[in-house]
């Protein structure tokens, strides 16, 4: 069972595209920390919520397409 912040992670991206930890961050309305949703999404990317493009800074999130 997914969290309102992995919740509202997903839905930022589906309505979105592919977007950045920061941009992600910045965007949603949550009172978690900034590392706090870079393990969230790390999570997402494991469980196959999410996938994962590019690397270091250039790194973006998106809905998986499986």
């Amino acid at each position: 069972m997914l969290g309102n912040t992995e919740t509202a992670i997903i839905d930022f991206l589906k309505k979105n595209g592919p977007s950045s930890s920061k941009k992600i961050f910045d965007q949603i309305n949550t009172t978690v920390s900034y590392a706090t949703i870079k393990r969230i999404l790390v999570s997402l990317a494991k469980a196959n919520f999410l996938s994962v493009y590019g690397l270091a800074k250039a790194t973006r999130y998106a809905i998986s397409p499986v």
